[in-house]
């Protein structure tokens, strides 16, 4: 390697690092941007825990649960409320009848229906689509581990800003260095 292109290495790592930290910012802001988004629009989103619904929608996929449509017909797949206080959960699960006693859901990887009818109190709405094996990356992270990742695009952003600042100084000395300078001749 010829000794110019040694020293503009260190600028060309300083774009690559730069676009990466761009990207990934980028990604954080349109992942973030688009939940709020969800959120504004009464979507919101669950973990899938078990099996229950597969294929349809798969163990560690985020469900996206339309909260503004709770009136629900038949093969509709519903998230509702079971239990109370810290016992209640929320099942993802498809309408399989309506009776007087509520709706008979299951899940498509059920073989039976569940035991108890779901009334149209513990319907929380209906799912809008799924994104898969996503739930498993924020559930490993948890809420701290998504700070930590925020805290660390945001701390990426703050070097490659220094580094952007250290080359263009570099380039700025290199470009002195090699100018020539021009004397004005005294002429008395």
């Amino acid at each position: 390697m010829k000794r110019k292109d040694r020293s503009r290495t260190p600028e060309l790592l300083a774009r690559i690092f730069e676009a990466l930290v761009v990207t990934a910012t980028a990604l954080l802001i349109v992942l973030a941007g688009g939940i709020l988004l969800l959120h504004l629009f009464g979507v919101q989103t669950y973990i899938v825990m078990s099996g229950s619904m597969e294929p349809e929608i798969h163990t560690g996929a985020i469900a996206l649960i339309d909260t503004t449509d709770r009136y629900v017909t038949t093969g509709d797949i519903v998230a509702y409320r079971m239990g109370e206080g810290d016992d209640e959960i929320l099942i993802t699960h498809r309408i399989m009848e309506r009776t007087e006693e509520g709706f008979i859901t299951k899940g498509d990887a059920n073989e039976s229906p569940d035991d108890k009818a779901v009334s149209q109190d513990q319907i929380v709405g209906t799912c809008i689509g799924s994104v898969p094996k996503a739930g498993f990356a924020i559930d490993t992270l948890g809420k701290r581990g998504l700070v930590g990742v925020v805290l660390w695009i945001t701390s990426l952003n703050i070097l490659s800003s220094l580094l952007r600042d250290i080359t263009s100084r570099r380039r700025y000395r290199r470009k002195r260095q090699n100018t020539p300078t021009y004397r004005r001749r005294n002429t008395r």
